[in-house]
């Protein structure tokens, strides 16, 4: 990965691609528990908070990452929050509260016609 771009995978299969694949890389916060499955709830799924097909990949203590074929009549940005299996132990701000995205209240969001990546730090969870 280099300027926010995934090294190796052509640019066609982001920008007008009938399946464009995205990229969403967690930072995490240094409490969460190495064995809990973390997965993205979106308006992908019907924001399904335990939904096995889209279960991020650890990639250390403190970050993870899911690659995502984005359906072929999906229009428009994805919307997702992450969780730990429930909306019990979902990402919440630095104070607790849940709801969170890079918008304050609004959930996060990446562009299926833009670099196809997205990278977010998750500031803590709200059973944590």
């Amino acid at each position: 990965m280099y300027d926010n771009k995934i090294i190796g995978l052509n640019q066609s299969n982001f920008v007008n691609s009938k399946t464009p694949i995205i990229k969403i890389k967690l930072n995490l916060p240094s409490n969460t528990p190495m064995n809990d499955t973390l997965y993205l709830a979106s308006n992908l799924n019907g924001w399904n908070c335990a939904d096995s097909d889209y279960t991020f990949t650890r990639t250390s203590n403190t970050t993870a990452e899911i690659m995502i074929t984005v359906p072929e009549k999906f229009d428009g940005n994805i919307e997702y929050k992450v969780t730990r299996g429930s909306w019990n132990k979902s990402e919440c701000n630095e104070n607790g509260a849940g709801n969170v995205g890079e918008h304050g209240t609004q959930n996060h969001s990446v562009d299926i016609s833009g670099s196809g990546y997205s990278s977010i730090d998750i500031q803590g969870w709200t059973d944590l």
